[in-house]
């Protein structure tokens, strides 16, 4: 499997494309890694196309952590950035760990080219189409108006995991459900809730517990 090489064979005039604003967020990331994706997209890529690189510092812990020092990520990487990219790649910081959909969030609405383009910080742009049916899921590109269109993330979602499968869900139509709605109208269908407090109300809900756990 792979991309069809009618489709391989389709030779786009650069000056009709949109620009794109790569988002690429980290955590104690190591430097040569973080590096190594940056260049990777610059080097890879028309270059004229890249309006910007905007890495999401999501709260990195400077100083000593499990024996390695990571103040690298706060000086020295500013320093590295403004020397080496000339103001093609830029940093943005949280004040706390929020956690990789809201650091996204944070760097997709600071970003100013027509395509959002999500990476991984630990992650390389290759050469050529990719020869396989799946990519991960959290490492795609967008139309900026349409991201914010669809709602953008969903800010609730703290770390990643499903963040690809929720926003598909809200990218496609899968239909009118205003049968449906009738239909659970004209039943009197009650919600969930309903049941767990009238059906079956000794099933355990955290929700309403002040704390629960284990015993050891």
């Amino acid at each position: 499997m792979g991309t069809l090489q009618l489709c391989k064979d389709i030779v786009y005039p650069i000056s009709d494309l949109p620009t794109a604003s790569i988002i690429i967020c980290f955590h104690n990331e190591a430097l040569s890694t973080l590096l190594r994706t940056v260049y990777s997209v610059l080097d890879r890529s028309p270059l004229v196309l890249v309006h910007e690189i905007i890495l999401v510092d999501d709260g990195s812990t400077y100083g000593y952590i499990f024996c390695l020092f990571l103040d690298f990520l706060k000086e020295s990487l500013q320093e590295y950035v403004d020397l080496a990219f000339r103001g093609k790649v830029r940093i943005l910081r949280t004040e706390d760990r929020v956690g990789l959909i809201k650091a996204r969030l944070f760097g997709a609405d600071k970003a100013t080219g027509e395509v959002l383009i999500f990476l991984d910080s630990h992650c390389e742009a290759t050469e050529g189409s990719d020869r396989t049916p799946t990519i991960a899921g959290g490492l795609f590109a967008i139309m900026r108006e349409r991201f914010i269109e669809i709602g953008k993330y969903d800010p609730g979602m703290d770390i990643w995991g499903a963040e690809n499968l929720e926003i598909s869900f809200r990218n496609l139509d899968y239909g009118d459900i205003s049968e449906r709605l009738e239909i659970r109208k004209r039943l009197k269908c009650h919600s969930f809730e309903w049941y767990l407090n009238n059906v079956y109300p000794s099933m355990f809900n955290p929700e309403k517990s002040v704390i629960y756990g284990e015993v050891v």
